[in-house]
């Protein structure tokens, strides 16, 4: 078997090849969004709810920030839109005028469930899609272009 070290793995990426994983990468989001959209959800909604329910407390922005890696503005309409669907509430939180805390309702945790069985049956799916790959090699390859 024939080792590729990492600097030549990049070399030996045809434009082809490129535009290959770019597709197959959007193909995995498409079918993980689409996956998520009869709940209302998107993969950073679900994300958002998912981090409340794995700390199982409330989270300061700044915390749901972090744990997303996303923007105060974007943080700040995602946590509206859930909570204008009933998924999360914000709570004062210190003396600061500006201190919130947010919190999962029992909608948000249900909804968060439902999408968390969904993206089961997706990674199932994907699983069933490549198992007959060399599953190591592949592996390999996705580590040297990291």
């Amino acid at each position: 078997m024939t080792t590729i070290k990492p600097d030549q793995a990049v070399e030996a990426i045809t434009p082809d090849l490129l535009f290959r994983l770019l597709g197959a990468a959007h193909a995995v989001t498409e079918r993980l969004e689409g996956a998520l959209r009869p709940l209302g959800l998107t993969s950073a909604t679900f994300d958002l709810l998912s981090e409340l329910v794995n700390a199982n407390r409330p989270l300061e922005l700044e915390d749901l920030m972090t744990r997303v890696s996303d923007e105060p503005s974007g943080i700040g309409h995602l946590i509206e839109g859930l909570e204008q669907d009933g998924f999360v509430r914000r709570m004062p939180h210190g003396a600061a005028e500006s201190g919130v805390r947010v919190v999962i309702t029992a909608r948000g945790r249900a909804r968060q469930q439902a999408g968390f069985a969904l993206m089961g049956t997706v990674r199932e799916e994907l699983r069933q899609a490549v198992e007959r790959l060399d599953a190591a090699a592949v592996e390999r390859a996705l580590s040297a272009l990291r």
